[in-house]
């Protein structure tokens, strides 16, 4: 028989977020749902594995931890990143050789329930003076032809942000 499991004493173990959990139970059902949260485990197992939630990762990997035909796995990647919850950035060595994607684990907008402002150009204002930025800031730079969605301003003021929030927390 087993012992209750101890995060603090486990020797593996990954972190899924709720939020996002149920953002994927809200939009998948039946086998979609299946499908769609064996994804999100093996992504987020990934992470954990890369000790961040930005990893590097072919479509074979993803599709072979998930069971799931490379089809299969790439359009499910692809209703993630509509849904804001995945970001991907292809990667070449040469014109010939492709190299593994690059994921990022987002945190979708919290706002999308909300009227935005007309020119989405400033953070809104969550509950506890949390500051998230609109996503559009993001689609804005990425037609501003910013390829690479690290390179952003937008995720850098939001990865500056979740910084400063680890070390409010932590102190």
């Amino acid at each position: 028989m087993g012992a209750v499991r101890s995060i603090k004493s486990s020797r593996r173990w990954c972190w899924q977020d709720k939020d996002i959990l149920d953002l994927i139970r809200e939009n998948f059902n039946g086998q979609r749902l299946t499908t769609a949260l064996a994804l999100y485990i093996s992504l987020t197992e990934l992470g954990s594995n890369a000790s961040s939630d930005q990893f590097p990762a072919y479509y074979v990997q993803l599709a072979n931890l998930v069971g799931k035909s490379l089809s299969t796995v790439r359009n499910y990647c692809n209703e993630f990143v509509k849904l804001g919850i995945l970001a991907k950035e292809n990667r070449k060595l040469d014109e010939k050789t492709n190299l593994a994607n690059q994921w990022s684990l987002l945190t979708p907008s919290v706002n999308n329930n909300y009227q935005t402002s007309t020119n989405n150009t400033y953070t809104t204002s969550v509950k506890d003076d949390y500051q998230q930025l609109e996503e559009n800031e993001l689609e804005k730079d990425n037609k501003n032809g910013v390829s690479k969605f690290s390179e952003t301003e937008a995720y850098k003021k939001l990865k500056e942000k979740a910084e400063q929030l680890r070390r409010t927390t932590n102190a």
